[in-house]
């Protein structure tokens, strides 16, 4: 399945410390309109089967955001989206709901509202969260809880997510931070080697054996990690057959289309592969003539340990977090502790 991610405004009222776009409440100028979306959309729904990720800024931002939902949808894409969760209303969820939508992500990056609210940006963000949560239950609309880790909260994981459960979502899904854009800032807060490995082993076994629902972005390495888990649990009573968890996607099974057309491996790689507009709005014809996309998907690209890793087919390793730290999007993934068997 063919997964794009498509920022279909960057306007957003708030101004979380992580924001790979440095939202803003502003007008962005040349965001792709209601016909250049549904051109984007038909594209997107001439190789399916496809998911279709209606991000921001504020995707309820935009006045045609359930016109373009209900589009993709009746041409057989299945359509989530990533609210901010203010804007969440009983009335809201309704629109969502005969919209076509089939999930929706709500972020939850503190315990409670005086970390959360810190790190998003917004005075009563918290509540605002809880309250989206409880609409989206009410009206049997799936939601999961998204959580982006740093030093600040990766002690409070356990309890995050058992609020995710108590909240009712379907899986916590909890992202790796990646240093872009106005999360550049916040690279002092980004966990050591050690410490990612030692979390990612943490909820690997919390996954492998059942415990918690737990997914991981934007950390490829807790897929090697999951299998090593994985393989320790063989022949016990414990496992649950739970998909293995896949590697970094981008440039090959995901796409990211910003609100101007750019496209990019993902929404963290801050490097432009080329713009619809220039190519028809064909996504397909545009990644494919992009040299990095290209660059990404090839093994014999790749420089430092990830070169020779016998992971690599399931890893990859991140690239934008390479690309951010050493400047070379091909480097090895600098936050995996691993040393590869294979020369």
């Amino acid at each position: 399945m063919k997964i794009v991610a498509w920022e279909t405004t960057r306007k957003c009222a708030h101004k979380c410390k992580h924001c790979r776009a440095s939202a803003c409440n502003n007008e962005y100028p040349d965001e792709l309109n209601t016909s250049e979306g549904k051109r984007l959309i038909e594209s997107i729904a001439s190789d399916l089967p496809a998911l279709l990720i209606l991000t921001g800024g504020e995707p309820l931002f935009r006045n045609d955001i359930f016109t373009l939902s209900s589009y993709a949808s009746k041409l057989g894409i299945r359509v989530v989206m990533a609210p901010c969760g203010s804007s969440i209303t009983p009335e809201i969820s309704k629109k969502i709901k005969t919209s076509g939508i089939s999930r929706i992500s709500l972020s939850l990056d503190g315990i409670d509202s005086t970390s959360h609210d810190d790190f998003r940006g917004r005075q009563g963000s918290y509540d605002e969260i809880i309250k989206a949560a409880n609409i989206l239950r009410k009206n049997d609309i799936e939601f999961q809880i998204n959580t982006t880790v740093t030093t600040k909260n990766v002690n409070d994981l356990k309890n995050i997510n058992n609020l995710a459960t108590s909240l009712g979502a379907v899986i916590h899904d909890i992202f790796l931070l990646v240093p872009t854009g106005r999360a550049s800032s916040l690279k002092s807060f980004e966990l050591s080697s050690d410490k990612y490995e030692n979390t990612l082993q943490w909820i690997a076994k919390e996954s492998v054996t059942g415990r918690r629902n737990i997914k991981v972005t934007c950390a490829p390495h807790y897929s090697r990690i999951w299998r090593q888990i994985k393989a320790k649990y063989n022949g016990t009573k414990n496992p649950k057959k739970v998909r293995p968890p896949t590697g970094c996607l981008a440039g090959s099974k995901f796409i990211f289309v910003s609100h101007t057309g750019d496209v990019q491996p993902c929404g963290f790689f801050n490097k432009q592969c080329g713009n619809i507009k220039k190519f028809n709005y064909d996504l397909k014809k545009t990644c494919s003539q992009s040299e990095i996309i290209t660059k990404i998907c090839s093994k014999d690209e790749y420089i430092g340990k990830c070169s020779i890793c016998e992971f690599w087919e399931i890893c990859k390793g991140c690239r934008a977090r390479s690309f951010e730290h050493t400047g070379n999007f091909l480097d090895e993934e600098p936050f995996c502790s691993y040393i590869p068997q294979s020369n």
